[in-house]
This record gives structure tokens, sequence and C-alpha cells, in this order.
């Protein structure tokens, strides 16, 4: 159920409240402002004034707003940031402020959580913002499923390091295959390669004998004809040489 504040009842409780250094705002000095006079229209405060926070949170927590709010709340940042407070701060401000402070502390008082002092978390709780969301159905069963919110986000973020720890392996298994697909085809090329020039060379040898051969027989012909005798004779000498080389050969 929505808590609908009178505007004057709120402004004058929320001027009252005291609260601590918000993370993501500024509190403005009004002497911080005194510039000169050409520039005195530009200067602006940082943050949300009460006013504005109070409205914020009266935004968030409305019944109409809250229901929508896991799929329209960046839809809601920009509506307060623009409409609700008219430009004063952007809205990932009014984000920051939703999300690292008055939730934040509300949750720190809802389960005496000790990442904020005392002092600052008694003054919260005294707060129209801190009865506005503890009045708000919605905003407390957000905040009772917030620790089942976190272990999901935590089972989730385990699965998503399972599967990518497992895609990784994948990946290097069927990178190893390819690289071992490319030394075997490498190695199978370079031993067709080696086997074709053991041919070549072969090939060129048993040429190149076969020339030594033919030259040498027809030298042992020449020589069997020859007049001399010694000669006729070297000559025979040859040609047996070359006829048991044959026998060798074949």
């Amino acid at each position: 159920m929505t808590i609908i504040l009178e505007h004057s009842e709120v402004v004058k409780k929320a001027v009252k409240e005291k609260e601590g250094s918000q993370l993501g705002e500024t509190d403005v000095d009004e002497s911080s402002l005194k510039v000169p006079e050409k520039q005195a229209e530009k200067a602006k405060p940082c943050g949300l004034t009460e006013e504005e926070k109070l409205q914020t949170i009266q935004y968030v927590t409305d019944e109409k707003h809250w229901s929508e709010f896991r799929v329209q709340a960046g839809y809601y940042w920009t509506q307060i940031s623009q409409v609700i407070v008219e430009g004063h701060v952007s809205a990932e401000q009014v984000c920051n402020y939703w999300h690292n402070q008055a939730l934040e502390k509300y949750k720190a008082c809802y389960k005496q959580d000790l990442g904020f002092s005392d002092e600052v978390l008694d003054a919260f709780e005294a707060s129209a913002i801190y009865q506005l969301i503890d009045s708000s159905g919605p905003a407390k069963k957000c905040l009772k499923c917030t620790e089942s919110d976190e272990n999901t986000k935590t089972s989730q973020l385990l699965q998503q390091a399972v599967n990518g720890i497992a895609e990784q392996n994948q990946k290097q298994a069927k990178t190893e295959d390819e690289h071992l697909e490319l030394a075997r085809k490498k190695d199978l090329q370079e031993e067709e390669e080696r086997a074709e020039k053991q041919a070549i060379a072969k090939l060129a040898a048993e040429r190149e004998h076969q020339g030594l051969r033919d030259a040498m027989w027809s030298q042992a012909m020449e020589m069997l004809k020859h007049p001399d005798e010694e000669i006729q004779e070297e000559g025979k000498f040859l040609f047996h040489q070359l006829k048991e080389l044959k026998k060798t050969l074949d």
C-alpha cells in the first residue's frame, strides 16, 4: 500500500532530516554558488535535494510503478530526472540514489547491518523516506527476496563460469586438433616431396651409370678390334668386367 504524504508535510519533515553524506551525490554549500554575475546562472547543485529524494521514493514505491519496476526502471529514472526534478540531476544520479543510498540504508536498518554507523541508521530510520519504503508492500517484498536473488545471481555467475571454461576447453581442443591435422598434412607433404626427390635422384644416377656402362662397352669393342694384341687383351678384360657388372645389376 502506497503512502501519500501532503506536499507541505513532506517538505517540513524532509528539511528536518539529517542524513549522512550520500554516495554519488554532493551537498552544496551555498557559499560555493557565489560566482561572478555573468556565470551565476550556470551554477547548479550537483545532487538531489531533500524534497527531490522524497519525490523519488514516492515515485518508485508507488504500486503501479513498482509492479513494472524490473522492466521499466530505466524509463522511471529518466522520468524522475526530466519531469519530476526538471533536469536538476541526471537519470544516473537518481538511479544511484535509489540503489546505493535509500535502498541500501533501508536494508541495513532491516538487517541491522554494521556497514553504516548507528547514528546514520537511526537518523534514516526516523525519516519520511524510511517510512515510505517500510510501508510499501512491493519494497518489503523486494527486500525479503534480496538474499534469494543474490544466491540466484551467484549460481548464475558460477554456471556462466563453468560454461565459459567448458567452451574454452572445447575451443582449445578444436585448435589442438587443427594443429595436429596441419602437422600431419605437413609431414605427409614433406614425406611425398622427399620420396619424389629420392626417385628423381635415383633415376638420374641410373641414367648416369647407364651412360658410363654404354661408353665402356663401346670402348671395350673398339679395343677388341685394335691391331695391337696388348690393347686387345685389355679390351677382353674390360669386356668380361662389364659382363659381370651387368649380371650383378640384373
